[in-house]
């Protein structure tokens, strides 16, 4: 009775679920945590396709080369896979050159969330900072003679998350022309 007495006082109100031994509600653990995760990045790659989020869908939406725009433009057919080994290359050498220079990430999209941490302990030694930029530097001398809308989208298909559809047939065309540009630079072989 004294119990009863006692859970209709004041505070506020217990939340429904399991509990632990010591009463308080049950976390997730990190494999369902994990699971979650994986879950809404495969919808969300689903949407950004524009596919149903059908159970074959998502299976397929797994793949890694879905990660990334330049992924699914490959695999949407808009570009070569020239053009998109292109993009990856140059991605990864604009990461190391901004890495190497102590740049910080471009968008809060790329932020990590789950804590704090300090400075990058990666010291890159001063030949390979000279060696980082000369190489972007060439990169960037080749996308000049390219037009400026250009190179705008291919930073933007690195660095932003975006959608199959958010291209025009015209940003396709530019985007295609550096990323051609990008695959002669680096001698990537033409397609047959």
């Amino acid at each position: 009775m004294q119990g009863q007495v006692m859970a209709r006082r004041g505070g506020r109100p217990r939340k429904a679920g399991p509990r632990e031994k010591n009463g308080r509600p049950k976390r997730m653990t990190v494999v369902a945590r994990e699971q979650d995760v994986r879950a809404l990045s495969t919808e969300s790659r689903c949407r950004l396709m524009g596919w149903p989020a059908t159970p074959s869908n998502l299976t397929e939406a797994r793949r890694p080369v879905y990660g990334t725009t330049e992924g699914r433009l490959y695999m949407a057919k808009a570009i070569s896979a020239r053009e998109h080994d292109a993009i990856r290359l140059y991605a990864g050498l604009r990461a190391d050159y901004m890495r190497a220079i102590s740049m910080p990430r471009e968008t809060p999209q790329g932020a990590d969330l789950e804590g704090i941490r300090g400075p990058s302990t990666y010291q890159p030694s001063e030949a390979k900072v000279k060696r980082l930029t000369a190489e972007y530097m060439d990169t960037q001398a080749i996308l000049g003679g390219v037009s400026a809308h250009a190179v705008s989208l291919l930073t933007s298909v690195i660095a932003d998350d975006l959608g199959v559809w958010q291209f025009t047939a015209a940003s396709l065309a530019e985007l295609r022309r550096a990323a051609a540009a990008l695959a002669d630079h680096f001698h990537l072989d033409a397609e047959g």
